[in-house]
């Protein structure tokens, strides 16, 4: 093997660079004093000098416009990307503004000449304010209201009225298509006959249990990357369990049992909603020593629209006072959420050369082959030792 096939292939933040030549600099700042009546400096050490990466690099064949506009478009991109370097492997770079250059006589060939700069950390980070503890306040102070309301919703109706089996089938019909969301009462109960029969005998108690119940659902996730997927099912679920409280609560011919089972239903709701929060409060918003470990910015800009538009969808039509709480969570989830997009992995598409196991595409492309499994969920791939070569969304950090 010679040593030219020994060099990497060359890119920036996943697109490729055609290059002709390379240049560095690697040393340390140093700082010359001169003094009256001595011959020679005090030379003052200032620590290893910035490492700069110079490339050549040039757009040429067919589709060399193509190539130009996509290497300019990443130059432009905001942040640090990964810069992979034919002598050194991956380096955390930015990239500083590059001229371009067209010769007509050299026959549709672009010249760039590329300089890259090595990403430091801060070594006096910025404090950030937590916005999981007031996420998590705000939760439970939510939680509360829904059981007050609850209660004073039980209250107000003569429970003797009531059909246990018309309230069950009104429950099942309200919680069909997300019944998985709610799936612990059901465990907990045994029935739904047997949670009717306790709420038509002890409110009180039966709602503070279901509570209870749906907001300690122990989730437990392998990685961030599915918390932030599951959590946008349980926001779709929260806003079709509320939908579905108020038909049944504001039916015009509504009978007891109905009342019954649309406060049931907007029980479920509530309790979904504080398990999910619960949830996603644990979302860092810093990097874990894992970097890898991150949820996917685009996967947290779709939770916080779900949930977001979810709780707005639970405040609308609630009484005043709830109403007011929903909204003090739903600040208090996009504030936290914002933050935790802010340090999440970005997408990139890549197309594999030949097929290929997911666990050495995901250790070729993104540098960890703990990744397969998200690999293979995000595009839909059945086999993981046949990963396809068509255009694949990988994440990058």
């Amino acid at each position: 093997m010679s040593w030219k096939d020994q060099l990497r292939d060359a890119s920036f933040k996943g697109v490729p660079i055609k290059w002709i030549s390379l240049e560095g600099e690697n040393g340390r700042r140093v700082a010359g004093h001169e003094f009256p009546q001595r011959d020679k400096p005090w030379v003052e050490d200032m620590g290893r000098a910035t490492r700069p990466y110079h490339f050549m690099a040039v757009c040429c064949g067919d589709d060399w416009l193509q190539q130009l506009n996509t290497l300019l478009t990443v130059l432009e991109e905001p942040g640090a990307g990964e810069l992979v370097h034919p002598l050194f492997g991956r380096v955390k770079v930015y990239a500083k503004p590059a001229r371009w250059s067209l010769n007509l006589d050299d026959g549709g060939r672009v010249d760039i000449p590329l300089e890259f700069i090595e990403n430091g950390d801060l070594l006096f980070p910025v404090p950030l304010a937590s916005t999981a503890a007031p996420l998590q306040s705000a939760s439970d102070d939510m939680l509360s209201s829904a059981q007050t309301m609850a209660e004073q919703a039980l209250a107000a109706l003569d429970l003797s009225r009531a059909v246990v089996a018309d309230v069950v089938s009104a429950m099942m019909s309200a919680i069909k298509g997300v019944s998985n969301a709610v799936g612990a009462v059901l465990d907990y109960f045994d029935s739904w006959q047997s949670l009717v029969n306790t709420v038509l005998t002890l409110p009180e108690t039966a709602v503070g249990k279901v509570l209870s119940i749906l907001e300690s659902v122990d989730r437990a996730f392998d990685r961030y990357g599915d918390l932030t997927r599951w959590g946008i099912n349980q926001s779709r679920a929260m806003r079709v369990l509320r939908a579905r409280s108020k038909a049944l609560s504001k039916r015009s011919n509504g009978t007891v049992s109905t009342k019954v089972a649309g406060v049931l239903v907007g029980l479920m709701a509530a309790g979904v909603a504080a398990n999910t929060l619960q949830a996603v409060a644990t979302l860092p918003t810093s990097r874990p020593a894992d970097s890898g470990n991150l949820p996917v910015a685009a996967d947290v800009a779709s939770l916080r629209q779900d949930l977001s538009g979810s709780l707005w969808a639970m405040a609308d039509g609630a009484e005043y006072e709830q109403a007011a709480y929903l909204l003090v969570v739903q600040r208090a989830a996009v504030a936290h959420l914002n933050q935790v997009e802010a340090i999440g992995l970005q997408m990139q598409t890549i197309t594999p050369p030949a097929v290929m196991p997911a666990l050495v595409l995901a250790y070729r492309a993104q540098g960890d082959a703990a990744l397969a499994d998200e690999l293979l969920s995000r595009n839909n791939i059945v086999h993981p030792l046949f990963v396809p070569v068509r255009a694949l969304q990988v994440t990058y950090d």
